[in-house]
Formats: structure tokens, C-alpha cells, sequence
């Protein structure tokens, strides 16, 4: 489903939508994006000086202390190349 068609279903829910914070359909759409392209998304987010979760140093650093070759994988991020950190690490764009 395309970003267009999933804002033009969420628009035909207004009154279930009602329920929920702006940021909660917000964070469940940036997911969606990123299961798609996450370095695009990322790019982009970053660019636009937007927060998320997988910007964040400090979700890096957790992630990094978990992860098989956490330090190589904290370098790659720092350098921004979140293509990479997706294929290497799926597990990342999951971690909570």
C-alpha cells in the first residue's frame, strides 16, 4: 500500500483515529516507511531535523552493547550510512 492510499484510509477513519494521539499514528506510519526504505527515510528524517528513535545516540549505543559487532556497527551509524546498518543489522530497525 502507498503512503497516498494508507493517509487516504487513515483519513476515512477519522472517528477511530479520535482514540489516539498524533504521535502514536505518527511513529506506526515512520514504521511502515522504514520496513520500505529505512536508509531513504532516515536521510530524510535527519535532513528535515526530525527526532526518531533510530536517530537517537543513545538508542545506538543500547542497540551497539546488544549487537554482534556493536562497535563496528556504532562507527557505521555514526557515519550516517543507515543503508548499510539496515542489511548488516535488521534487527536494529526493530530494536525498541
Amino acid at each position: 500500500m502507498t503512503l497516498t492510499a494508507q493517509a487516504a484510509d487513515l483519513h476515512d477513519r477519522v472517528s477511530d483515529l479520535e482514540d489516539y494521539k498524533f504521535k502514536v499514528v505518527f511513529n506506526a506510519m515512520c514504521d511502515v516507511l522504514l520496513e520500505t526504505d529505512a536508509a531513504y527515510f532516515l536521510n530524510k528524517m535527519q535532513l528535515e531535523g526530525r527526532k526518531h528513535r533510530l536517530l537517537d545516540p543513545v538508542h545506538a549505543i543500547q542497540f551497539a552493547l546488544e549487537a554482534d559487532q556493536g562497535l563496528d556497527f556504532l562507527r557505521i551509524w555514526n557515519e550516517g550510512d543507515w543503508k548499510w546498518c539496515a542489511q548488516q543489522w535488521p534487527e536494529w530497525v526493530k530494536h525498541p
